[in-house]
């Protein structure tokens, strides 16, 4: 996920505790206008290829585009602790990378992004591992852990953007490998990733972050038949959405 900083405090900040890539593991990406590029210049003579200039009005509609203000952002980059709140309840609270790495539901996990979500309905458990019913799901398998999950339930499930990878079809899969056979909607060069938006799902978003230089290597256009795959283990089950109690 790309995020947009229009106020050089953060970085600053993060840079003077050595915690500047704490941003990269959360956001991926970051945008930023050139004042705020001079001003950090001062204490980062070289800014990191994850962190783009690009001009004030473009760095405008990317920010009400994603939907993440700058004060959202240095909470997440600066707490100790993040708490996600949705109407004055809590729905998860723990460290910054934890939250953003392992979302306890659907809720926490697209309002932080960088997460594939989307809901199956369960075929079989078999070894602590779920299988989905729907035949462009078959070959998913998702880990339950503690989890209690039963024959015909739905459940959520998240992936994230950056641990998918994307082969041609009919490439032998490794054993710990889940997969979707899919379609390239749309490809969007970020700098040091690709993303690609895919119709895998039918309904929810569907989107892989593949680094530059693998992209390159056999590039993928609109259109083309593509399988999206990772490890099973990665696939985190998510819990229904509801606010935790104190």
């Amino acid at each position: 996920m790309a995020s947009v900083v229009v106020d050089a405090s953060v970085l600053l900040a993060l840079a003077t505790l050595d915690r500047l890539g704490l941003l990269r593991d959360l956001f991926y990406e970051l945008i930023i206008p050139p004042t705020v590029s001079r001003e950090v210049s001062r204490t980062l003579p070289q800014l990191p290829d994850w962190i783009r200039v690009i001009q004030p009005h473009a760095v405008n509609a990317t920010r009400d585009s994603l939907g993440l203000h700058q004060g959202e952002l240095e909470a997440i980059a600066l707490a100790d602790m993040v708490v996600v709140m949705d109407r004055g309840q809590i729905m998860q609270a723990g460290a910054a990378r934890d939250v953003y790495a392992t979302p306890r539901d659907r809720y926490v996990a697209e309002f932080l992004g960088g997460q594939n979500v989307f809901a199956g309905r369960v075929d079989a458990i078999n070894g602590g591992l779920v299988s989905l019913a729907s035949p462009q799901m078959k070959h998913i398998a998702v880990p339950v852990g503690s989890a209690r999950v039963d024959k015909g339930d739905t459940i959520d499930v998240a992936v994230r953007r950056d641990d998918i990878g994307l082969v041609r079809p009919g490439v032998d899969m490794a054993a710990d490998t889940s997969w979707l056979a899919s379609r390239v909607l749309a490809v969007e060069y970020q700098g040091n990733f690709v993303k690609v938006m895919l119709d895998a799902t039918g309904t929810d978003e569907f989107v892989a972050y593949i680094p530059e230089r693998t992209f390159f290597r056999d590039p993928y256009a609109i259109g083309d038949v593509v399988q999206a795959a990772w490890p099973s283990h990665l696939a985190r089950l998510l819990a229904k959405t509801t606010a935790l109690t104190a």
